[in-house]
């Protein structure tokens, strides 16, 4: 008998392609999704096995997780967000031997980035005492895990997962003749993506400065830029500089679209500028990088030295130019994120964390 799996999830948009890959491969496992959130802006198809409540502070949300909790043989958490969860959990801790924790970004580098309020830091101790005694760590950051050992102490096994259908690669893949067919078509001027959310830890002014110092008004077409995700009173600070700095040029993509829509999009980028000062974005710059495009990202990120692991070339955000790579790197790039970022690698990752 397959062991009863519990799911928690806040819910965000990579949770109903993570229900998709449940339903689609491990609907003969014993699954059950338990999820917190707004469903309309966020809905999945429901498997046999799925709660769902709109809020956790009440209390037939917690009675109801907390019956869960106990009745499945693991438990894996999407995200450590939650203060609510965290100190609950913190109270379990017979529980602790089987929760597993996907390691998003936020709740991790919040450690380092969040600003250090009272309440910050009582939070924070109780994260550390969760953290350190989880049972397994789930992610293919290496620099995240050794990041968690450091920050929170660490000490539960490490899974390599891709974890999610964001980070799966959905492009074409490239030869030569994808270039040749192209060079005609092209325009003299390149199209870029700044950032991939209304974050400020996308960095949006500096980028935007560097751009102006590079004359991107006279050597740019199109400067993208996706703030349909994240802090509302940001995305309208940013779209309003971005148009005062780059007129007609600038394009905020405002409001959430479907996934073919992006793509459409992706494909008509020349360069991306990810100004992260952790890792982020990973799923655009996953399809970017398969797509052929130049990618420019922080050399001190753990994201970074993924891609240096894997042999994909990725350039240091401080040698900024608006030159296109070559096309063989491009065509190297896409080989090796049609081999690592793929469905089948997936299913098979999260076959080992599920067993």
């Amino acid at each position: 008998m397959s062991k009863k799996i519990l799911h928690f999830a806040c819910l965000d948009k990579f949770i109903p392609g993570f229900v998709e890959i449940i339903n689609e491969h491990f609907s003969n496992e014993n699954h059950t999704i338990f999820s917190v959130g707004d469903k309309s802006k966020y809905p999945y198809k429901t498997p046999s096995k799925a709660i769902h409540f709109s809020r956790l502070r009440s209390m037939l949300c917690i009675y109801t997780l907390t019956i869960q909790l106990h009745k499945n043989d693991k438990v894996i958490l999407h995200g450590l967000f939650s203060p609510l969860l965290i100190i609950m959990l913190c109270f379990m801790p017979w529980l602790h031997k089987k929760l597993y924790w996907i390691i998003w970004g936020g709740d991790l580098y919040c450690h380092k980035l969040a600003v250090k309020t009272f309440k910050f830091r009582i939070v924070e101790l109780f994260r550390k005492i969760l953290i350190s005694r989880l049972k397994g760590l789930i992610t293919y950051v290496d620099g995240d895990y050794e990041k968690a050992k450091k920050w929170y102490g660490a000490t539960g096994k490490v899974y390599e997962c891709i974890m999610y259908k964001s980070n799966v690669y959905n492009g074409p893949v490239l030869t030569r003749n994808s270039f040749d067919n192209s060079e005609g078509e092209r325009s003299d001027t390149i199209n870029i993506q700044v950032g991939n959310s209304a974050s400020p830890t996308n960095n949006h002014e500096y980028v935007f400065k560097q751009l102006s110092k590079l004359d991107a008004n006279n050597k740019v077409g199109k400067i993208y830029c996706p703030l349909s995700y994240g802090n509302s009173d940001y995305a309208q600070h940013t779209r309003e500089l971005g148009r005062k700095m780059f007129g007609d040029k600038f394009h905020p993509l405002m409001d959430f679209m479907p996934l073919h829509e992006y793509e459409v999009i992706l494909d008509d980028i020349d360069i991306a500028i990810f100004a992260h000062e952790r890792q982020q974005a990973m799923g655009n710059t996953i399809n970017l990088l398969g797509r052929g495009k130049t990618v420019y990202m922080r050399d001190d990120t753990s994201s970074f030295f993924l891609f240096h692991k894997l042999g994909i070339k990725v350039f240091p955000l401080s040698n900024l130019t608006l030159r296109v790579q070559d096309a063989e790197v491009s065509i190297g790039n896409n080989v090796k994120i049609v081999n690592y970022f793929n469905e089948k690698m997936l299913v098979e990752q999260l076959s080992e964390v599920f067993s």
